[in-house]
């Protein structure tokens, strides 16, 4: 992985400044000044690998984290192997809800048609399952594909809410993967 195969920098940059803003000081195993991968490193690393198809594993996150461009941008140094796969049970996904609500919001208004539209929330909800890591012990689900070892599949549900006139997403909730997605809506629907 070279420099010039990663993009989306900007998108990256507007994500980690919402993060530091959203953080302050660690907690909990965050704040322990033996751990060298702090958090919001660990979410835009990751982030960085959901933006870029070039970097398809977690030795790729890895392995792009000691680019020169990766490290001057967000000022951190390498990240092993190791330290990226313990940082996943440390991750609140409440924390990555209230980063999604604070970005949603600062998306500029559409340029509406009609001025009634302003008031009006046309609001389409879908969920997906993507595969989870199998240390991710909450995430056990009975569907999907199985593992190798023939042990039930791992897997989140992530729920979202689209505007479906402002043409933005309102909220997102991260779920294991055998929440139901109907219970999941009749908890978010708003009149």
């Amino acid at each position: 992985v070279t420099e010039k195969d990663l993009r989306n920098w900007s998108l990256l940059d507007r994500f980690a400044r919402c993060l530091d803003q959203r953080l302050g000081a660690a907690r909990g195993s965050w704040g322990d000044r033996r751990r060298k991968l702090g958090q919001a490193q660990y979410l835009t690393l990751f982030l960085l690998g959901l933006f870029n198809p070039v970097v398809r594993t977690v030795r790729g996150i890895c392995a792009a984290s000691q680019l020169q461009k990766v490290r001057r941008q967000w000022n951190s140094p390498p990240v092993s192997l190791g330290s990226f796969s313990e940082a996943q049970h440390l991750c609140d996904p409440e924390l990555l809800e209230g980063i999604f609500k604070d970005l949603s919001r600062k998306m500029p208004p559409p340029r509406l048609r009609d001025p009634r539209q302003q008031w009006e929330q046309w609001l389409a909800q879908d969920s997906s399952v993507l595969a989870a890591l199998p240390r991710m012990s909450w995430a056990v689900y009975g569907g999907g594909r199985r593992s190798k070892d023939g042990g039930s599949s791992q897997a989140v549900r992530l729920h979202l809410s689209f505007n479906v006139i402002r043409d933005h997403p309102v909220s997102v909730r991260v779920t294991p993967g055998k929440t139901c997605e109907r219970q999941t809506w009749k908890e978010q629907w708003e009149k």
